[in-house]
Formats: C-alpha cells, structure tokens, sequence
C-alpha cells in the first residue's frame, strides 16, 4: 500500500480543502501519512524496496544479491532483470551469475534535472548574476554595508569563475576577505 499512496496521483488539499500548489505534494502526502501511520518515511521506503524485490525476483537471486551487495529494488537493476532472458528458477551458481550480470547495469543517463548544458563561459555568466543576486539581497538586507556590496558588484564583470566563487564564499561568511 506504501507504494501504491507513493506512486499515485493525488489532488491534495490543506486542511482547510484548498488545492496544494507549488510544493511537492506527492512527496508531503507520502510523508504526512507516514507520520500517520507512525512510520519514518525512511523506513517507509525501505518497505517499498523489499516489497519490489519479494514481487519481481526468485529468492535464489535475493539470496545472491545480498551477498553481493546489490540493490534489486533500483529502477535500472529491475529494467534489466525484466529486459534480460534469465531463468525464473535458478539454483545458486547461476543467481550469482544473473546478480553479477545485473550490476553491470547502469542507471538511465542524467539529464541534469531538465537542465541544458552550458559552457564554461556561459556558466560563469551565469555565477555572475547569481552572485550579484546575492549582493544585492544581502545590501537590501542590510547583512553588510551598502559600500561594499557596490563595490562588489561593480567589479563581477572583471572577475573570473575562481575569483567570483572566492567573493561568494566571503559574502556567505565561509571566508575571510
């Protein structure tokens, strides 16, 4: 069932009956009936992982991975096992055989959250602004003096990716200037 409330498409609302708009609600529902149910989310999702693996594999190949120290319940370790031509009663040699067959899988390439890949020159750029972003909210409120704020921005169009992560650091108190 923990699976099931994880994995549906809910139309949450607050306690008042509005809709939830612009967090996670899947993962605040999901966590809101754990909490219900007294249960810790993380364990939680450990039911979830061993309830995939009892569902999709032969104890022989449960047995096998765990001495091998393999997570079964991993997306890309399940698409293989259903993708692969393995036996659905093996004996031990060869669980141990489709359990290492199955770590070779690797997880589908990252997409970089739907992010597109920048180069280095658009990068900094974009560390710039972001920096003086952080100048600016830290001169509007008022975290250190406008002078220096000013100052600092002033010079970001001169700085490099280093020099601008070594600003960033001071401002956020990591570094002394």
């Amino acid at each position: 069932m923990l699976q099931q409330i994880q994995q549906s498409e809910l139309n949450t609302v607050n306690a008042k009956g509005d809709p939830v708009t612009g967090e996670d609600t899947i993962a605040l529902t999901f966590g809101a009936i754990c909490k219900e149910l007294f249960i810790p989310r993380s364990t939680a999702y450990h039911y979830i992982n061993e309830y995939i693996t009892v569902t999709t594999y032969p104890e022989a190949i449960q047995d096998a991975a765990r001495k091998l120290n393999l997570n079964l319940a991993l997306d890309h370790v399940r698409a293989a096992f259903v993708a692969g031509e393995f036996t659905l009663k093996p004996n031990e040699d060869e669980a141990f055989g489709i359990v290492a067959k199955l770590k070779l899988a690797k997880p589908a390439a990252s997409t970089n959250s739907g992010r597109k890949t920048l180069t280095p020159e658009q990068a900094t750029e974009r560390f710039r602004e972001m920096v003086k972003e952080a100048f600016d909210f830290a001169r509007d409120n008022k975290l250190f003096t406008e002078t220096y704020a000013n100052a600092m921005i002033a010079s970001l169009p001169k700085m490099n990716a280093e020099t601008l992560a070594f600003a960033f650091d001071v401002a956020a108190g990591q570094r002394q200037a």
